[in-house]
C-alpha cells in the first residue's frame, strides 16, 4: 500500500517507537505523506512497535564490503524492502542478508545509536565489532 494511500486510512498510527522509519519504504517519502493528520490513528504495525527499536545493520552479498545501517521495528519487513529496491540508498547492493540486530525498548537511545554508528567513529566501532 503507498503512503498516500495509508495516510488517508482513517485506521493508521505512527506510535512513537516508529515515527522515524517505516516498512514502506524510505522514511524521506513516508513522513510527509503523514504529516498534517488530526485524526486518530492505528497501528498497522501490530503489536511489534510498542515494544521495539531495532537498529540493524545490512551486509550486501554482492559487494562483501558494503554496509546498510538502519532502524526498525520489524527487521524481516524491512530486509524485504531493501531486497525489493524500495530504499534509493540500498537498491544498487542488492541482495542484503542481516549482519547484526540490536533492539532497544526506549526510542531516543535507539535512535541515537543509529545516528552513532552511521558516524566516523561509529562506523570504526561497527568495523571493529560487527565486522
Amino acid at each position: 500500500m503507498p503512503p498516500s494511500a495509508i495516510a488517508e486510512s482513517a485506521s493508521f498510527h505512527v506510535p512513537p517507537c516508529c515515527r522515524f522509519f517505516d516498512d514502506f519504504g524510505p522514511r524521506d517519502e513516508f513522513l510527509p505523506a503523514i504529516s498534517g493528520l488530526d485524526r486518530p490513528l492505528t497501528c498497522t504495525h501490530f503489536d511489534m512497535c510498542a515494544a521495539k527499536c531495532i537498529v540493524y545493520v545490512l551486509k550486501s552479498e554482492s559487494d562483501p564490503r558494503r554496509y546498510y545501517t538502519g532502524l526498525t521495528s520489524n527487521v524481516t519487513a524491512r530486509l524485504d524492502a531493501h531486497n525489493a529496491g524500495r530504499c534509493a540508498h540500498t537498491a544498487a547492493g542488492r541482495p542484503w542478508i542481516v549482519d547484526v540486530v540490536i533492539e532497544f525498548l526506549d526510542e531516543r537511545r535507539a535512535v541515537a545509536f543509529e545516528r552513532y554508528l552511521k558516524s566516523g567513529s561509529g562506523s570504526a566501532f561497527a568495523t571493529r565489532h560487527f565486522r
